[in-house]
């Protein structure tokens, strides 16, 4: 009996060298057959393929780099452990220049999505019925999301749709999924929409691109922000750029004070002025109709050698929000972010008259 127990002994040892060995070579073949899929893939991408390093004190996963539209991305993979379980999770990250505080979560509807469309962020439609039944939008800032989430983005999550979730957090875009990606093409997809989703506001930067080269301007991004243009209409240079008010956002127009109108006397014309309003005083009764706007000025009974019926009239057709006109620049706030071409055409061209002082009176 007492000559059992070694024996015994050298059979479990034995067994568990066979059963290490066996799970060793099958995890060997599994690495070995993941780590062909993402060499794949990065020669798909023209990416580079760097393979997963094991130590006993560290180790690193293994890793894709590539460059699409200008954009640096990574796709690696982590793990998380609970208990005796560990999960597996496919991740590819980027940076990008959108409005730092914009939070924005994108992922396929399924079994949880009524708890999950309930937590965290506002649950948001983007305009996109399709996309909207499909895929759950999270926001901090739901004026936001469906600019930041246009037709192409959208398109190019429809396009990897293998249950990646899309996120963009102070600066950095993380899309990821459950499991250790093994579909080369899968890769290849969530490289592509990843790229897409960080240029979200590429749809503002083509509609004001082209509002800047007809009047021989120029549109730029900006950094953790949005776009700003520049330009001149008759002679009067002015900018463009968005601007959060109180958790509004609006198209900011400012022209230059040239000619006759650099005499103007400070003013502004608010249409909500316990939100938009003024250090200046306001002015009861205005000494013309203001419409709907209200009026702050220290001179308002000069108001009416500086602006007219007709103005106010042009104004209200435009849907301005707010005029403001100092002693350097005529400022037009437009709500929301404007991307159609007759609007902002029309704002110009009310804000360039005003600063050149060239159609009546002393202001004009």
């Amino acid at each position: 009996m007492f000559r059992a127990v070694p024996v015994l002994v050298i059979v479990a040892v034995v067994i568990f060298i066979g059963l290490f060995w066996w799970f060793s070579k099958h995890a060997n073949q599994a690495a070995a057959r993941t780590d062909y899929v993402w060499r794949r893939a990065a020669e798909e991408l023209d990416g580079t393929f760097t393979p997963r390093e094991t130590g006993f004190l560290t180790s690193k996963p293994r890793r894709i780099d590539v460059d699409i539209d200008g954009r640096h991305i990574t796709v690696d993979h982590y793990a998380v452990s609970s208990g005796n379980t560990t999960s597996y999770y496919t991740r590819v990250q980027t940076r990008c220049d959108a409005p730092y505080d914009l939070k924005l979560r994108v992922s396929k509807t399924d079994g949880f999505s009524g708890i999950a469309r309930a937590v965290g962020f506002q649950d948001v439609p983007v305009g996109d019925p399709r996309f909207d039944e499909d895929y759950i939008i999270k926001a901090s800032d739901p004026e936001l999301a469906s600019m930041w989430i246009n037709q192409p983005v959208r398109e190019a999550i429809v396009a990897a749709d293998v249950g990646y979730r899309y996120k963009l957090e102070r600066g950095t875009i993380t899309t990821e999924r459950a499991g250790l990606e093994d579909d080369p093409m899968s890769i290849v997809a969530a490289c592509h929409a990843t790229a897409a989703f960080a240029n979200g506001k590429q749809r503002l930067l083509r509609a004001w691109g082209k509002l800047a080269q007809h009047f021989d301007g120029e549109a730029t991004s900006v950094d953790e922000g949005w776009v700003h243009v520049e330009g001149e209409h008759d002679g009067v240079p002015f900018a463009i750029e968005v601007k959060d008010v109180r958790d509004y956002h609006f198209t900011v127009i400012e022209a230059r004070l040239t000619g006759n109108a650099s005499n103007v006397e400070p003013f502004v014309l608010s249409q909500e002025g316990h939100l938009f309003g003024s250090t200046l005083p306001r002015v009861e009764p205005p000494p013309i109709d203001t419409r709907s706007y209200t009026l702050y000025s220290l001179s308002g009974h000069k108001l009416a050698s500086f602006i007219t019926a007709e103005d106010i009239e042009a104004l209200t057709k435009a849907e301005v929000a707010k005029l403001r006109v100092d002693d350097s620049k005529v400022t037009l706030m437009l709500y929301g972010i404007a991307t159609k071409k007759q609007p902002l055409h029309t704002a110009i061209g009310i804000a360039a008259s005003m600063a050149s002082g060239a159609r009546h009176g002393p202001y004009r």
